[in-house]
Parts: structure tokens; C-alpha cells; sequence
């Protein structure tokens, strides 16, 4: 395996690697397969689930900061090869948003603070559904689809 190693140093440069990661690697998404929710219990690639599906599986994966000082993004195939714990932000928006580019759903990255300083800290996609950008930030398993929250500053990234 490959491993490409760079300093991200600000929320640019994150979300540049991020939106890199998204736009050559989404088809990882093919190859990853989870057993669908449900009566008959499928097996299916990730790229084929739902929009309810897919929020659902990324949010219940368990969330785990990246070791500080390190800020660490991943193609979706890396990220069940056993190396991650858990995964945070940056990595469930790999993921959400390879499953928007898989299944032609127009998605954004908004970088956001909930801090009084306004220091962005978090990222999330948000797709374009039915003429109306939502969030689709499934970093925390209470988190919903759709669900707005209290912030302090967010910006288009």
C-alpha cells in the first residue's frame, strides 16, 4: 500500500487533499461491502446503499480524534483496512461525500466552528437535494440528516 505523506497545515489545504481523495478514490466505495439493514440482510457494496443508509452506517462508525498534532485524511478503502480505531470529520466526509460522487447527488464541504473564537474545527459535506443544500454530517451517531446546528462561523470550503 501507498501512504502519501504531507503537512496539513490550515482548513485549505485539508480540504484540497479531501476534495482529491474524494474526486480519484470514490470507487473504493464499490469494492467495500456492508450487509444492508433490513429483512433480507443483503450484502452490498457501499456505493449502492441509500441516502438514509449510507448516513446511517458512516454515523455509527466509532469517532476518534486524530493523535495531536496530526491531522489525518484517507482514501475510503484505508480506512476499513484495520489501521483506524475510529474515524473523525475529515475521514465520515471521505466517505459521505465518495457516496454523493458515486451516485451523481451535487455535494459541498463546510468547514465550521461552534468555538467563541470562531477557529474552524470541523468539516462536513452537504448535498444538493431537490434545489436545497443539507447537511449531511454524520461525524457523531446522535447526529441527523438534514440537522442544522449552533455555530459560530461556516464557510464554504
Amino acid at each position: 500500500m501507498k501512504v502519501d505523506r504531507e503537512p496539513l497545515r490550515n482548513r485549505f489545504q485539508t480540504a484540497n487533499r479531501i476534495k482529491s481523495l474524494v474526486r480519484n478514490y470514490s470507487t473504493d466505495l464499490d469494492d467495500i461491502y456492508v450487509q444492508r439493514q433490513g429483512l433480507n440482510g443483503e450484502t452490498v457494496p457501499l456505493s449502492a446503499l441509500g441516502l438514509d443508509e449510507m448516513f446511517d452506517y458512516v454515523r455509527r462508525l466509532p469517532y476518534q480524534a486524530d493523535p495531536k498534532p496530526k491531522e489525518i485524511v484517507s482514501r475510503p478503502c484505508h480506512l476499513f483496512s484495520g489501521r483506524f480505531q475510529g474515524i473523525d470529520c475529515k475521514k465520515k466526509t471521505v466517505l459521505m461525500a465518495s457516496w454523493a460522487k458515486r451516485n451523481g447527488v451535487p455535494y459541498r464541504f463546510i468547514g465550521s466552528s461552534q468555538r467563541e473564537d470562531q477557529k474552524v474545527h470541523h468539516i462536513f459535506p452537504q448535498f444538493k437535494i431537490d434545489g436545497h443544500w443539507i447537511n449531511a454530517d454524520a461525524t457523531y451517531p446522535d447526529y441527523r440528516i438534514g440537522e442544522s446546528k449552533e455555530l459560530t462561523f461556516a464557510e464554504v470550503l
